[in-house]
């Protein structure tokens, strides 16, 4: 919808950027546009670089309702591989 996805530098260099679903973008930012500004996850800030299209999938749960970081980062946060 905005923004863009992640990319290798984000990857590599473990950055604490995110991409959020439309569905968590309206609960938390209302009407404002959240690329660029932070959000928490386990009291680390992370910067929102782009918000996902609204899509509906009666099947798994809809990415409108997720949010994605890169894999290292949730590997430390989950303290799992």
């Amino acid at each position: 919808k905005s923004g863009r996805f992640l990319n290798s530098i984000d990857l590599e260099n473990y950055n604490n950027v995110a991409i959020i679903g439309s569905k968590v973008a309206k609960k938390i930012f209302q009407l404002e546009d959240p690329v660029g500004k932070y959000v928490n996850i386990n009291s680390v800030p992370y910067k929102i670089v782009g918000v996902l299209e609204q899509v509906y999938d009666k099947y798994e749960l809809p990415d409108d309702e997720k949010i994605y970081i890169p894999l290292m980062n949730a590997e430390n946060i989950l303290n799992t591989k």
